[in-house]
């Protein structure tokens, strides 16, 4: 079997990773392995996948009011929303001193 993260495949991953912005396991399922192979490939290609701050700074407090506080909708709903985890959102409503709603509850 080849290995479906071979060297003719760095121009590919480095496109998914850091022009289409795809999570190191998004780019796992779509090429059959774990996560931790991506990783491995990109950082032997020296791609840093410390991309932490980047998805931070992708939920401003703006985007939250809008999402959470404007359109009513939960916080898994946002997450899905973000392409990101739940408890992210929870988090990031935290940090911006937005009042969470009781668990399951929503604005009409």
């Amino acid at each position: 079997m080849k290995n479906p993260l071979g060297p003719k495949h760095n121009p590919e991953l480095r496109r998914l990773y850091e022009v289409e912005g795809l999570t190191l396991r998004q780019i796992a399922e779509r090429y059959g392995v774990s996560h931790q192979a991506v990783h491995d490939r990109l950082s032997r290609m020296g791609i840093s996948t410390q991309r932490r701050a980047h998805r931070r700074n992708a939920l401003d407090a703006e985007l939250l009011q809008r999402l959470y506080v404007i359109n009513g909708l939960t916080i898994a709903e946002v997450a899905a929303e973000l392409d990101v985890a739940p408890y992210l959102v929870a988090r990031e409503l935290k940090h911006h001193g937005i009042s969470r709603r009781r668990t399951g509850a929503r604005t009409s």
